[in-house]
């Protein structure tokens, strides 16, 4: 048999080092998942609290060094799974109202800010301009804060704020691995749309003795009774409105797919979805889904509808359940006659003393305000601290701050619809992503936390794309351009033209 050089085959090499590479990532991936199991089973709640976030810290920052889908992939496992870990935690060692296992999204995604940190100058380019603006507004918003707050109160909401613009800068600055993290983000939402859909659904009709324990001391009526068909789903997250926004976002991108799984995925989470009861996210989702079969070619329009009509027909199975049906039929009535709705008068309230008070303070009462000065009490129907996108900006960032921002965001979605690059289905599903969040501005923060870590992630893949094709063009351009020596040499305005 003849010997292969390895070092007159740099192929080879390369190969033998990715594979060296994606097996340590699965080893290393693999602990983590059985360390965290193995404490739930034989209870060791307080080593779990101590460990999972800073386990969870080590495994982002190798994947971040290693490989950029798989850090991608695991910051969304972290930001599905880890109210769940935190519930079973508590179920084996004892309720705790503050828990550091919830702090293990942040710090995983936290970890994307290296890319900030290293590409400091790519914030002067045209591609960055939406977050230097978002990071100018959050930043006034932070001084004023300091006003008033210490910066232990104000440190929770500077991590909502920041954390989801620095992971989608992060996204921005890998586009030459663009091809790679969109598969990423397909493979772990149709998974997750499926796993969260199964539990949601699960979660509804058998109530796990972790979540009733969850409910009995959250002490809020928003989440529904803490009794099986009586609550409103949540599945691994913490709240259903997250929850909620969460399944909107992958059921949006699962319909777009062409895998043969996305029918029972996109089935059990539009069932999960219905079993949130949040009116915001039906709302969001008809208007996503609206837009995407609007966007799309015929032939990708028919599977899109093809699968949205599974889900439909799959309804029925549940609006035959008595307490599933009255629910539904309560929350649909209030969503045709709004007025009659308890916290439609509630939010109407709600915008009129906001206003009045935002109208003598322009310049904002800084970050961290909503949780601390305008947190509502238990079983309070007035707005809440982050109902609404428009009241979380003036609070915390002043008319100024908000105006940058919103300048930012304005940048995002004008980039994404008027650029060709993302004309493409994984593009457009983003683009309706973006449609759903924005559907609901007025009702819910869309910025903020693990909310905004996946709406920023949806325009900021539009931006990677964009720099992606842009990049790919000038690759191609620049060898034929400089092989044509006979070329005039004003005779390259058609690479501007591309």
């Amino acid at each position: 048999m003849q010997n292969i050089d390895l070092a007159a085959n740099p192929s080879t090499v390369a190969f033998s080092k990715n594979q060296q590479s994606s097996n340590a990532t699965k080893y290393l991936v693999g602990a983590f998942v059985a360390l965290t199991a193995g404490c739930v089973v034989m209870g060791a709640a307080d080593s779990l609290r101590l460990a999972y976030p800073g386990l969870a810290l080590v495994v982002a920052g190798f994947l971040f060094a290693r490989s950029k889908p798989a850090y991608i992939n695991f910051t969304c496992w972290i930001w599905f799974l880890s109210p769940l870990v935190r519930r079973l935690a508590d179920f084996k060692g004892g309720w705790q109202e503050e828990s550091t296992i919830l702090l293990a999204p942040y710090l995983v995604t936290a970890v994307s800010g290296l890319t900030l940190l290293t590409h400091l100058r790519s914030l002067g380019r045209p591609r960055s301009v939406p977050f230097v603006f978002a990071f100018a507004a959050i930043a006034y918003g932070s001084v004023i804060g300091l006003t008033k707050y210490s910066p232990l109160q104000m440190a929770p909401a500077i991590l909502n704020w920041i954390v989801p613009i620095c992971f989608a800068f992060f996204l921005v600055e890998s586009h030459a691995d663009y091809d790679a993290i969109r598969r990423s983000f397909q493979s772990t939402f149709l998974i997750a749309t499926l796993l969260m859909g199964v539990y949601g659904i699960y979660q509804f009709f058998f109530l796990p003795p972790w979540d009733e324990l969850w409910l009995a001391n959250v002490k809020t009526t928003t989440f529904g009774v803490a009794k099986a068909m009586e609550l409103r789903g949540f599945s691994t997250m913490n709240a259903p409105v997250i929850f909620a926004l969460t399944m909107m976002a992958t059921l949006l991108v699962v319909l777009g797919l062409k895998s043969k799984l996305r029918f029972i995925a996109g089935a059990t989470g539009f069932l999960s979805l219905i079993l949130s009861f949040n009116r915001s996210a039906w709302l969001g989702f008809i208007a996503g889904t609206i837009f995407i079969v609007w966007k799309m070619s015929a032939r990708e329009r028919t599977r899109i509808l093809s699968a949205f009509f599974v889900c439909i027909l799959l309804s029925p199975a549940l609006l035959v359940v008595p307490g599933v049906k009255n629910l539904v039929a309560e929350k649909m009535e209030t969503m045709v006659y709004p007025r009659q709705d308890v916290s439609y008068q509630a939010r109407i309230e709600g915008y009129q003393n906001a206003f009045a008070t935002l109208a003598h303070e322009p310049f904002g009462e800084g970050v961290g305000s909503p949780d601390i000065d305008h947190a509502t009490k238990e079983n309070d129907d007035a707005i809440g601290p982050h109902d609404s996108l428009i009241l979380e900006l003036l609070y915390s960032l002043g008319w100024c701050g908000t105006a940058f921002y919103l300048a930012g965001l304005g940048l995002v979605i004008w980039r994404a619809f008027a650029h060709p690059a993302t004309n493409h289905p994984f593009e457009d599903s983003m683009k309706a992503v973006l449609v759903a969040f924005f559907a609901q501005c007025l009702l819910n923060d869309i910025v903020y936390g693990g909310v905004g870590f996946f709406f920023w992630s949806a325009g900021a893949m539009q931006l990677a794309a964009i720099t992606h094709a842009e990049s790919e063009l000038r690759a191609e351009s620049a060898p034929s351009l400089s092989a044509d020596e006979s070329a005039p040499p004003f005779a390259t305005h058609e690479e501007g033209d591309l």
